[in-house]
């Protein structure tokens, strides 16, 4: 009987999908603001495309999101400072400062190599 009542009951979540769904560019041309983990493409993707990322840093054993985030992203410190976060930067038509402006997905592969070479380059 106690073991039910510490183990949660899971009839209500959804089942876990098989894999996921690859992340289509072109939705991130139209995003004033981007949720999500701080991985390398997201991270650097919403950079180069001028996008505000709000980044939810994951664990990963060989990758420190958390460092990532703090440095390139906006890192909310609780679920209401997320929402706060997100619906200020919705609202406001200022697109983030000192980003290369990319319309295209062509253009955002460019982007992204020439801030490779930058960086490489320091």
């Amino acid at each position: 009987m106690w073991r039910e009542q510490l183990e949660p009951d899971t009839t209500l979540l959804p089942a876990p999908s098989p894999a996921p769904a690859p992340l289509d560019a072109g939705l991130l041309l139209g995003a004033r603001v981007i949720v999500g983990a701080a991985g390398y493409n997201l991270t650097y993707e919403a950079l180069a495309l001028g996008r505000w990322h709000v980044a939810l840093p994951r664990p990963r054993r060989f990758d420190d999101q958390r460092r990532r985030a703090q440095a390139l992203a906006l890192v909310p410190r609780s679920p209401i400072e997320l929402e706060r976060v997100v619906v200020r930067l919705a609202r406001s038509a200022a697109p983030r400062e000192s980003a290369t402006v990319v319309r295209e997905v062509d253009e955002l592969a460019v982007a992204l190599l020439d801030r490779e070479r930058r960086v490489r380059a320091s």
